[in-house]
């Protein structure tokens, strides 16, 4: 395979819904025709309105969160943000886990009792241990296949 295309071992990507997506533009899309209608901020004032809601909308539309297993790497991301990446000659072992083991707390990329946490939703989830006693706390829909594809992964590199 070409540098370009990578070989995907696991690659899970979740997206908010569409239908909220859609009514959230919408709503800002309205709220700034009526500021601009309302207040008359001027050509200046109209430009930075207009960028604002572009910004706002092309946010919207890259938002999502990804995990991925490539090139002999793990990468985890809450897009458009930077990813996290951590080689898999780094990973020492894999653990799934049924449910968020630290309760109902808040989504997104946490560090929690020493663990690197990535969370998007309820459920299942991967404990990576690294070198080094770090950990992450990766969420993902089949933590089984995104483990198979870290130790394939490693088994690889190391043989």
């Amino acid at each position: 395979m070409s540098a370009s295309h990578p070989a995907v071992a696991y690659q899970e990507v979740r997206r908010p819904a569409q239908r909220l997506l859609r009514w959230v533009g919408w709503g800002a899309a309205t709220a700034t025709l009526a500021a601009l209608l309302l207040s008359w901020p001027g050509a200046v004032g109209a430009c930075a309105l207009l960028a604002a809601l572009s910004g706002f909308l092309w946010w919207c539309h890259s938002t999502r969160y990804e995990v991925r297993v490539a090139d002999d790497r793990l990468e985890v991301r809450f897009a458009p943000l930077r990813a996290r990446v951590v080689p898999v000659a780094e990973v020492v072992s894999c653990v799934p886990h049924m449910a968020y083991p630290w309760g109902e707390g808040p989504r997104g990329h946490r560090r929690v009792a020493g663990v690197d946490t990535w969370r998007a939703g309820a459920g299942a989830g991967l404990v990576v241990e690294l070198d080094g006693g770090d950990a992450l706390w990766v969420d993902c829909g089949h933590p089984d296949r995104l483990a198979a594809a870290l130790v394939r992964r490693r088994r690889r590199r190391s043989g």
